[in-house]
């Protein structure tokens, strides 16, 4: 009797293992980024770097009815070129510690599931650079009172298959890239500071991740 009640007991914890394992998911993240720089919904600048992209780590839950929780940490890199009143080119690129919150909702299909999500998200910056040329701008936080700190939120969809989740996604940062309050750092930069003031970060991100 007392093995009987030991194999039982041994059942039901693998069976929780087994039904909590399936219900979570871990795995890593990456993709590209299509960042915009926009004034009142009009693009300001223009981005055609290749260098923009993230990487990270992720977590799903299955909440059940088809929704499910994922949150995520990534390394994440923005940016946009620039050119002058003198046809100058400038290129900025900015790394951020970025955490997404993705809430989905779609119909397990078997061989696979489509889903519709919406992302809130935060981030901080963690380095960036300024570039013209042989010129650069290393702190460009500081220099050019670049608001480190970012909120926003994105809507998109994806699908996934096996082990396997693509994903795509158009996000709006809340607060403005500048600091109400700017330094005075002159020269090419400065044109590129007041170009800047009052824009906000937008675009499309696209992400492959697998999940385990």
């Amino acid at each position: 009797m007392k093995a009987i009640r030991t194999v039982a007991v041994a059942v039901i914890l693998a069976a929780t293992a087994l039904t909590a394992s399936a219900q979570r998911s871990m795995g890593v993240i990456a993709g590209v980024e299509f960042s915009d720089l926009k004034i009142g919904g009009e693009k300001l600048v223009a981005t055609s770097g290749v260098d923009l992209y993230h990487a990270g780590f992720t977590l799903r839950q299955n909440l059940g009815k088809g929704f499910s929780l994922q949150p995520s940490i990534l390394y994440q890199r923005k940016g946009f070129d620039f050119k002058n009143g003198e046809g100058e080119d400038a290129s900025a690129r900015l790394g951020y510690l970025n955490v997404p919150i993705a809430v989905s909702w779609g119909p397990n299909l078997l061989a696979f599931r489509p889903f519709i999500e919406a992302v809130p998200f935060f981030g901080i910056g963690l380095d960036g650079k300024l570039t013209k040329g042989g010129d650069s701008l290393s702190d460009v936080w500081k220099s050019m009172s670049f608001n480190r700190f970012e909120v926003g939120a994105g809507l998109g969809g994806g699908i996934e298959i096996w082990i396997f989740q693509l994903s795509a996604r158009y996000n709006w940062t809340f607060n403005k890239l500048q600091k109400p309050e700017t330094n005075n750092v002159g020269g090419w930069a400065e044109s590129l500071k007041d170009c800047v003031k009052d824009a906000q970060f937008s675009g499309v991100t696209v992400s492959l991740a697998v999940l385990f």
